[in-house]
């Protein structure tokens, strides 16, 4: 081989170096893109992997070379270029040619020596897309670190923001915020039996936030102002009960209000009115006026009892008229009264006898109004107002010891229920709203619930068991619990063997007892028939028979046998029951809401 073709064969070797640097240079371009863009990439599209960004600075490069060298030029195209790049004076062209042609001629050894020499002393020119290539490679390589910065920076505030977001979310132990939604609803249907309408609202408040706090996603501040809001209903709900206890103890330190006040918590309507006609009598002398002291002690006596109850709307109102008719100036207008009807009646020629007769109409009528504002303020003090603050209640439970469907120690128990179940449900939406606070750490209702004991024994205050929620009863001592036990039973004893004014048994309206609702009618205790025949399913309206209207005696309506058929095989190719199981399951069941859970049992009941 002479010195012209390894000169051609050294150019070539040359050519095909800086081709593939220049294929390397733009593969590493565009892979530096891609690693720059790759954070991004793989946070939108899930690609490229973090591997596979490592490889593209070595893999692209790698192809666009190994793609040069495959497409190699010819040897033609070789010889243009050498002679391109040696001056571009034809004597490569010329030299290749005649060497190929004339060989042998001594004319070709001159043309190859010079065509020689200029590809030896050649420099292979430096075209301006490769320096701006290679600006922009100095360029990625700055954004390589600079992007990666950034990124992280950005995820950094994406997670920051995560976790404020998801710091003002809810988030309790389901489990425990179950047993709590669990509690409430059966303080609901407690509530619902004794009538207290107040209770019962709050307890389905409860059950509702304590669902929604299990079920997560929800705004902490909001759940937590909703959780302030019941903590509060539940005191004030207490806190009246106890102002009212606090108002009857003031009257009781009254004598002449004591026997009054004790016919009142017996809740015996008759011995109330008694007590309010004998309080008048002896108030109220034969002339018509008022016994001042006696007048003052009992303003007294019921100004402590309005003060102890602030806030009770009912007591206010029955303590402020009352004692505007004991008052000094209800005595002067009452002797003014009086001899204003007594010059009325001789001017106009009455006898003294007629006078006298006017005369005692008049101070009748004003010791019946004054009997009648004792009565009122006996009612609004009256215990049963515990299960209904607006007195609805109350006016219903009076009727029936009227008539005597209910004895008066069966409607005293009610409302001791009402009142233990107020404490209940404070103590729930307490331990709601410490529940939102505290979040995964929430130490769990036992635990709670050995604080609760521990803080009543360093108190000296033993919680009784029916005003404590079931995960509180369990953790309390046993002594606590017979103490409690102990206290129901003599209670109860005493209640059977105390007054009889009330009536006896529960009697419905034709004298027998009364069978209205399911199971233990809360009303008159006497079991009775459900629903099912053998007692009552919770959240059932028990006076529904299944047949018509909710009233027995009423005229029943059949189902059509067509559409039952249908129904049942329903049932059958779907393998779900017709009653209050059938929906979904059981557990699922429980986790609805009180009132959701009702209609759906009273639908699959029918």
């Amino acid at each position: 081989m002479d010195a012209f073709h390894k000169a051609l064969r050294r150019f070539h070797f040359r050519l095909m170096l800086r081709l593939s640097g220049y294929a390397a240079l733009w593969g590493l371009l565009l892979a530096l893109l891609a690693v720059i863009a790759a954070p991004w990439l793989r946070q939108v599209l899930g690609a490229p992997d973090y591997y596979v960004t490592l490889a593209l600075p070595v893999v692209l490069p790698g192809l666009y070379v190994a793609w040069v060298w495959l497409r190699r030029p010819d040897t033609r195209t070789i010889v243009q270029a050498a002679d391109a790049w040696s001056g571009n004076t034809g004597a490569v062209v010329a030299a290749h040619e005649l060497a190929q042609d004339h060989p042998d001629s001594p004319f070709v050894g001159p043309t190859l020596e010079r065509a020689t020499a200029l590809m030896i002393q050649a420099r292979l020119p430096e075209p301006a897309p490769l320096r701006w290539a290679m600006t922009a490679l100095l360029v990625m390589l700055g954004l390589v670190p600079l992007s990666r910065w950034a990124h992280a920076q950005m995820q950094q505030t994406v997670e920051q923001e995560k976790a404020r977001e998801a710091a003002k979310k809810v988030d309790v132990p389901p489990a425990e915020a179950e047993k709590l939604a669990k509690e409430a609803g059966t303080a609901a249907e407690t509530a619902k039996q004794l009538g207290a309408t107040q209770q019962e609202k709050l307890a389905d408040d409860l059950e509702q936030a304590a669902r929604d706090a299990q079920a997560g996603g929800q705004d902490k501040e909001r759940a937590l102002r909703d959780a302030h809001a019941l903590v509060d209903r539940a005191r004030t709900q207490r806190q009246q009960q106890d102002a009212r206890q606090d108002a009857r103890d003031a009257l009781r330190k009254n004598d002449d209000l004591r026997e009054l006040v004790a016919a009142s918590e017996r809740a015996d309507a008759r011995a109330v009115a008694e007590q309010a006609r004998q309080l008048v009598e002896q108030l109220q002398a034969p002339d018509g006026t008022l016994d001042p002291e006696k007048a003052r002690q009992m303003r007294e006596a019921i100004e402590e009892a309005r003060r102890m109850a602030p806030n009770d709307a009912g007591l206010r109102r029955a303590a402020e008229a009352l004692k505007a008719s004991l008052d000094e100036r209800a005595r002067k207008n009452t002797r003014a009264a009086r001899e204003q009807l007594a010059r009325s009646l001789a001017e106009e020629g009455r006898t003294d006898e007629e006078v006298r007769q006017a005369l005692a109409r008049l101070d009748e009528l004003d010791r019946q109004a004054l009997a009648r504002q004792l009565e009122e303020l006996a009612r609004q003090i009256s215990p049963l107002r515990d299960l209904d603050p607006s007195g609805k209640r109350m006016e219903e439970l009076l009727r029936q010891i009227k008539d005597r469907k209910l004895s008066p120690e069966q409607a005293r128990e009610l409302a001791e229920q009402a009142r233990e179940l107020s404490k209940r449900l404070e103590l729930d939406a307490e331990t709601l709203r410490r529940m939102l606070q505290e979040g995964r750490s929430f130490e769990g209702l036992e635990e709670l619930a050995r604080e609760m004991v521990r803080q009543a024994r360093e108190q000296g205050t033993p919680i009784q068991p029916g005003e404590a929620p079931d995960w509180v009863q369990k953790e309390l001592p046993k002594e606590w619990q017979e103490a409690g036990r102990a206290g129901r039973d003599g209670t109860g004893q005493g209640g059977r063997q105390g007054d009889d004014s009330g009536g006896a048994q529960a009697e419905g309206r034709d004298g027998g007892p009364d069978t209205r609702g399911g199971g233990h009618s809360p009303n008159t205790r006497e079991p009775t028939r459900g629903v099912d025949g053998h007692g009552t399913r919770e959240g059932v309206d028990t006076r529904d028979t299944g047949q018509g209207d909710k009233d027995p005696g009423g005229k029943p309506e059949r189902l059509d046998p067509d559409k039952a058929k249908d129904e049942r095989a329903r049932r059958e190719a779907t393998g779900a029951e017709g009653t209050g199981t059938g929906v979904n399951t059981k557990e699922e069941e429980e986790r609805l809401p009180r009132r959701y859970r009702e209609t759906a049992r009273k639908y699959f009941e029918r």
